[in-house]
């Protein structure tokens, strides 16, 4: 009988502790996906613009046409060059939107920052591309 009630204990507490884990799980894997096929939009085989758009919201989409990405796409790999690789840096949770920031490393520069904002349904709203400087070591 204890046996049963510990195994049931134990049962429970695992059961609770899973549901109260990343309830913004859904919401951050929504906002990386879109976050990813913007980004794939600047490596050196470019997605094309209907993927990447995939992501954007119908605002965006309004805003930034086939035409204007592939401006934008001159304009950052002339500044940073093609990205090489991109990781996760940080998801901010706001009342109206969330922010998924990635530092990716460039044939140009070395540190580039990927702020991204995103509605509550994942699509991208808004975004900010600009080079980061790493901090020297003091001896």
């Amino acid at each position: 009988m204890k046996k049963l009630i510990l195994m049931l204990t134990a049962i429970f507490t695992l059961a609770f502790s899973s549901l109260c884990m990343a309830a913004d799980g859904g919401a951050l894997n929504k906002a990386q996906d879109s976050a990813e096929k913007f980004m794939a939009g600047f490596k050196s085989t470019p997605a094309a613009y209907t993927e990447v758009a995939g992501g954007f919201s119908n605002d965006l989409k309004s805003k930034i046409n086939a035409q204007a990405f592939a401006e934008l796409q001159k304009q950052v790999k002339s500044q940073f060059g093609n990205v090489k690789n991109n990781k996760f840096f940080s998801y901010e949770r706001y009342d109206q939107f969330d922010r998924v920031t990635y530092i990716s490393n460039c044939t140009k520069e070395d540190l580039v920052a990927f702020i991204l904002t995103c509605d509550k349904k994942g699509r991208l709203v808004d975004f900010a591309i600009t080079k980061l400087q790493a901090e020297k070591a003091s001896k």
